[in-house]
């Protein structure tokens, strides 16, 4: 590609990043009210800590002993949302990134308990409406969570859904994740 349909293209991904974080300023303060914080107006630094949270993450899975998982095979909202709830109490207001990884990804400072209160509400902030997935990642240490909703599609057309939490990295999260799985499946929410 010539030097000007480079310009051209890093024109458009700039637009484009800029256009999305005005939706999601929009979305974050329908979810958090007045002062609800603002996402990065640097689309480069916004894309380095999506490729950070998600090289964390699979360094994570690759160790094995770095990652909690928990799975529910239907789209049982009330089960997703308490155990993200109890993780976010658990680990309380730790200063944590948002990332919403969208074609350019966007990055949101915020506190972990305040996005983990109304899990469903920020996994829904991606720009895709079947796919829906809240990503945080701690500030001060290497660990985080994601939850994503997948969708399956069956004969007829009929699509399902299921949610998968992944809790990884160093604490407070993993201790936070499998506490909270623990009680979740003491009280038998879920499936």
């Amino acid at each position: 590609m010539s030097e000007r349909g480079d310009d051209i293209g890093r024109g458009a991904a700039e637009l484009r990043f800029q256009r999305r974080r005005a939706e999601l300023a929009e979305s974050l303060g329908a979810l958090l009210g007045a002062g609800a914080p603002e996402p990065l107006e640097d689309a480069g630094r916004a894309a380095a800590l999506a490729d950070e949270a998600r090289a964390a993450a699979h360094d994570a899975e690759s160790s094995g002993w770095a990652l909690v998982r928990r799975e529910w095979r239907r789209d049982d909202r009330a089960a997703v949302a308490a155990l993200l709830q109890a993780i976010g109490e658990r680990v309380g207001p730790r200063a944590a990134w948002l990332i919403v990884d969208d074609r350019e990804p966007q990055a949101v400072p915020i506190a972990a308990d305040a996005a983990l209160d109304n899990p469903l509400g920020f996994a829904s902030l991606g720009s895709h409406a079947l796919v829906q997935q809240l990503m945080l990642v701690d500030e001060a240490v290497p660990g985080g969570l994601t939850l994503s909703r997948h969708a399956h599609h069956g004969a007829g057309g009929v699509v399902t859904f299921s949610w998968e939490l992944e809790a990884w990295g160093a604490e407070p999260w993993l201790s936070a994740a499998t506490r909270s799985i623990r009680e979740a499946g003491a009280r038998g929410d879920g499936d």
